[in-house]
């Protein structure tokens, strides 16, 4: 079993991993959703915590969270906001896009890939981050740090916080998809849209999309309209994440989907009948 299914599987119903990623997919609202990221996520033995969005290309952040600290929390978050970073500009938020992985940072205060402003303020050794991605897009990310606390970040808090990032990026997919469908409901004017029935003897309908898929990407894709993560899949299917990720990749070019949202779309049209 990979370090990602261990993560993910350690998380019982009751784990602390599990209560965070079901919190997560509550929310509704993506200010909403980053404001209440990092105060969930310390849940999982963390100090401090950052949830970041980017807006335009760069990135700043939305909400912190310190331990006992509000005020602090307000600095650090303050200090962000006055030098949001544009992605592409080499520090290690780039890296993380690439890769679609975390990363953990070491020698914060003296490593020319972070951002100095937050670094100055936070007084941070070293930190664990994650990003949050829609499709191949960068929304935002999750920083946090062990500041009170000893110990180094291991390959399963990689995982948990990767998890937490994916809950993230597909709550904001299903938010894309809300509006989207809302707004299809009505016309330019604001005149609730009709959908014409078809005539009788027009032919049968034309086939579910959802039929050029395999048994194993209908199954994948069944579980992303569920809901669930890479991660969560790759531990429900006792395989390794690549292999999920290789599995959405194919099922969105198999759609001709941008993203996951547009899925979770497909699969419902095709099943509410």
């Amino acid at each position: 079993m990979s370090v990602v299914q261990k993560a993910v599987s350690s998380a019982d119903p009751v784990g602390p991993l599990a209560d965070v990623i079901r919190s997560v997919r509550k929310l509704s609202e993506e200010e909403e959703l980053f404001d209440a990221l990092p105060g969930l996520v310390v849940r999982l033995g963390y100090d401090r915590a950052i949830a970041s969005g980017v807006v335009d290309g760069a990135w700043a952040p939305s909400a912190v969270h310190v331990a006992n600290d509000v005020r602090w929390a307000r600095d650090i978050r303050e200090a962000g906001r006055s030098a949001p970073q544009r992605l592409g500009s080499g520090l290690v938020e780039d890296r993380m896009v690439r890769t679609e992985c975390p990363v953990v940072v070491r020698h914060v205060q003296g490593n020319p890939q972070v951002n100095r402003s937050i670094a100055v303020v936070s007084r941070s050794r070293s930190y664990l981050a994650a990003p949050i991605l829609v499709g191949d897009h960068a929304k935002g990310f999750l920083h946090v740090d062990r500041y009170w606390r000893d110990g180094a970040f291991d390959r399963t808090d990689a995982a948990g916080l990767q998890a937490v990032a994916e809950a993230a990026g597909l709550a904001l997919e299903l938010m894309l998809l809300r509006k989207s469908l809302l707004g299809g409901l009505v016309d330019e004017h604001g005149r609730s849209a009709v959908v014409t029935p078809p005539r009788p003897g027009c032919g049968r309908p034309a086939p579910s999309p959802l039929a050029l898929l395999t048994p194993r990407e209908s199954e994948v894709t069944a579980m992303i309209a569920d809901g669930l993560t890479n991660t969560q899949i790759a531990a429900e299917l006792f395989v390794a994440e690549a292999t999920v990720k290789s599995h959405v990749k194919g099922i969105l070019r198999k759609l001709g989907a941008r993203h996951r949202a547009e899925v979770v779309s497909m699969y419902l049209r095709s099943t509410c009948c």
